[in-house]
């Protein structure tokens, strides 16, 4: 269990050094805002492109719901986007340590390869989640302030199925790299 510890730790440290902590929570606000921005905004954005002539924005059509909003944010921006800024970000994380020699230097102490790869899973798998978290929790709360009323519970039920997926995602990268 120490050296599990360990060796997230030391996980944590070097994400911190490439500012993965702080860019991935960044970049999921980001997508958070996206999805509520342009369906609130999307009228005021077509009168004011430039040669906007042949679209026409019908008057009557319904007005969003607020699950239909946040449903969108997170099953649209973040698994495509997200997804790949993810996969991007996290290929190659044992390719690296094998070529710099590190996975050499570490799994010839008393480490298990077992342990080696859950530290790697785990540290990662949790920076992930809480990007995503950040960035859901941006977009229910716009969700919230321009479309009304989404229930907590339904809400953090999203939130925990997209996590699920993300954990294979990131699990599916970590076995390719």
């Amino acid at each position: 269990m120490r050296t599990f510890y360990t060796l997230t730790l030391t996980e944590w440290l070097e994400a911190w050094k490439e500012w993965k902590i702080v860019w991935l929570p960044l970049f999921f606000i980001a997508l958070g805002v996206t999805q509520p921005l342009l369906l609130m905004y999307m009228d005021v954005l077509l009168a004011h492109v430039g040669n906007a002539d042949g679209i026409i924005v019908d008057p009557n059509r319904p007005v969003p719901q607020p699950l239909d909003v946040f449903s969108a944010t997170i099953h649209g921006q973040f698994n495509q986007f997200g997804l790949i800024v993810l996969i991007m970000s996290f290929m190659g994380l044992l390719a690296s340590d094998r070529q710099t020699g590190m996975q050499d230097f570490i799994l010839t102490r008393p480490v298990s390869r077992n342990v080696y790869l859950l530290s790697k899973w785990f540290s990662h798998g949790m920076i992930s989640l809480f990007g995503i978290l950040i960035g859901a929790l941006t977009s229910y709360c716009l969700t919230f302030y321009w479309f009304g009323f989404l229930s907590p519970m339904l809400a953090l039920r999203i939130i925990l199925d997209f996590s699920l997926w993300t954990l294979f995602v990131v699990s599916l990268t970590l076995l390719i790299s």
